[in-house]
């Protein structure tokens, strides 16, 4: 009887020390391995409208303007006053880039230059916008929210028809700001997505061949995507 006491305490002894281990390496692992916070908006969901226009001159040099109807997490009929672009606001304006074009029979792609810089698309919020499409230096009035680099992206035309404009960006740097009483930062509201705009396409061959630019009105949906893939 002694000897089976014996055993159970050694037993008891062994147990408590192994359960110790395996719970102080449950708290370890939580200290080291919390997982990120997601994204306000899940992954692959429709998180909001933007209407736009690309703008190219005679060499292709290329400019982007942007407006937001809504984004998933701000609200919708982001307007001050009847929608439109001149009251829209939140807006984007991307730097000036160089594109090349690749044209098959009456398909055409246009892509980015070897030479170019990468395309940066940087948002702003003006709580009193006056944005005119004319006039591009308008949709970059007011407080910067975010500036975000494109991975890829392109511009597919069918000449005189069709258009289709494509990119994905994530966020790069951020700032806060406070729209309608509350306070929000793009880094949680949409930290990465992808662009999805079609719209009627010029007859762009003949701008091509005589040298002259062109202007692709679009509008479209913006997906939210994972920033860390």
């Amino acid at each position: 009887m002694r000897t089976l006491t014996n055993r159970m305490k050694r037993a008891v002894t062994i147990l408590i020390p192994a359960s110790l281990l395996a719970w102080g390496g449950l708290v370890l692992y939580g200290q080291y391995e919390t997982p990120a916070a997601p994204p306000t908006v899940p992954t692959g969901i429709i998180s909001g409208q933007a209407v736009g226009r690309v703008i190219l001159d005679s060499n292709l040099n290329t400019e982007v303007l942007m407006y937001y109807p809504s984004i998933a997490g701000v609200g919708s009929n982001l307007f001050n006053g009847t929608p439109s672009a001149k009251t829209a606001f939140f807006s984007a304006r991307s730097n000036k880039f160089k594109g090349t074009a690749l044209v098959n029979l009456n398909v055409g792609v246009l892509a980015l230059s070897p030479d170019s810089d990468q395309i940066v698309m940087n948002v702003y919020f003006n709580p009193n916008p006056d944005r005119d499409f004319a006039k591009p230096d308008t949709f970059s009035d007011g407080q910067l929210v975010g500036s975000y680099p494109v991975s890829t992206g392109s511009t597919t035309l069918v000449d005189g028809v069709s258009a289709s404009f494509v990119y994905s960006a994530q966020i790069e740097s951020s700032n806060d700001f406070v729209f309608r009483d509350k306070t929000y930062n793009g880094r949680t509201i949409l930290p990465g997505f992808s662009v999805f705009l079609h719209g009627a396409a010029p007859t762009f061959s003949i701008s091509l061949s005589n040298g002259s630019g062109f202007v692709i009105p679009m509008a479209g949906v913006m997906i939210a995507s994972d920033p860390k893939q």
